[in-house]
């Protein structure tokens, strides 16, 4: 489709929902809908931070629905008179340490689902987009991730998002429109607490230490351009019913994104190198005692060979089918992210 004809095909909106509102992926998509003209609902638990995402745009803008995706009667009101819905709240970022905190992401991350869509007034809705990972995948054997791979989930958190992808298909399988589903990689930028974040503030303390010689390959992608793809995919009807791979279009080697990142944060880039093998063995000796005492440490030999495997993803088919390309390569994503990060610390300073 040229360019003439796919914007003729736009559709637009009025009122969004966007859920995880004050994250990471949530804060940039309210962020690009009010820039577009759209009236936002922002759900989150976390109301401090939705207060301060609301009170950024101008009065009315954004109205705040401060509660979790379970909340029956808050879904009901946040739901009201939307036309398109981002769901990007999750619970991630944590490793569960026993059988109940590996239920709490099922009970957030799929019966949420199921509440949230519950509450969607199915005859005014236009396009539903859910933020899901390549996590589905596994680990993998190092060659890139498509839509037709296998799924193959590791953990909990992996496993409840790609029964939460079951969910929204199955929800939209006799109604008119259908769901877009993006399986994320890597996701950094403003407002990221994930891995990218744990090792930028490790760097910068001068206690990152790369595994191997560094030539590992990540895919990643840029938070900004996570929104752009959102609310692009939500505006085509080409993407209604696809699953799509999201990520920048060719993967970085680890050392390339740590030597950016120090470049950026003002400090000497990492230069401890720790043998894999010997990373190997430490994690076979944890991977033991965590059998012995029942629960899992944070640091296994599953993590040491996650780290030593490429992930990599092609994207091939959001290319062709939406014609997106990402507007951030990694220089760029990570200044960014990097004064982000620096204002963040002023702001702890000053004590606000």
């Amino acid at each position: 489709m040229d360019a003439g004809k796919a914007e003729s095909a736009r559709t637009e909106f009025h009122r969004v929902l966007v859920t995880g509102a004050s994250g990471c992926i949530g804060r940039c998509i309210v962020q690009h809908s009010v820039a577009e003209g759209c009236r936002v609902n922002a759900l989150d638990l976390d109301g401090a931070g939705l207060q301060r995402v609301a009170k950024s745009f101008p009065e009315g803008a954004v109205i705040p629905f401060v509660g979790g995706l379970n909340d029956a009667d808050l879904m009901t009101s946040a739901a009201e008179g939307v036309e398109a819905v981002f769901h990007a709240a999750a619970k991630v970022h944590s490793v569960p340490r026993n059988p109940q905190e590996e239920a709490e992401f099922f009970r957030v991350n799929v019966e949420g689902t199921e509440n949230l869509l519950r509450h969607l007034d199915t005859t005014k809705l236009r396009a539903f987009v859910f933020f899901s990972t390549i996590a589905v995948y596994g680990a993998g054997d190092g060659a890139p991730f498509t839509e037709r791979s296998p799924t193959s989930p590791e953990n909990a958190y992996a496993l409840s998002k790609l029964k939460s992808e079951q969910c929204v298909e199955a929800f939209f399988v006799a109604r008119a429109i259908k769901p877009v589903i993006f399986r994320m990689s890597l996701v950094y930028g403003e407002g990221e607490r994930g891995n990218f974040s744990r090792m930028m503030r490790s760097i910068d303390a001068g206690r990152f230490a790369l595994i191997g010689d560094g030539r590992t390959r990540k895919s990643m992608i840029y938070v900004g351009d996570v929104a752009r793809a959102g609310l692009l995919a939500a505006r085509r009807p080409a993407a209604q019913g696809e699953t799509f791979v999201l990520s920048d279009p060719e993967p970085y080697p680890l050392r390339q994104v740590t030597a950016v990142l120090a470049r950026h944060l003002g400090v000497r880039p990492p230069w401890v190198r720790l043998p894999a093998s010997l990373l190997r063995a430490g994690g076979n000796v944890l991977d033991l005692l965590g059998r012995g005492f029942g629960s899992r440490f944070k640091f296994s030999r599953d993590d040491v060979d996650k780290l030593l495997t490429d992930t990599v993803c092609d994207v091939t088919k959001i290319r062709t089918t939406l014609g997106f390309e990402p507007h951030y390569g990694l220089e760029e994503g990570v200044r960014r992210t990097v004064q982000w990060y620096r204002e963040e610390q002023a702001r702890a300073r000053e004590g606000g």
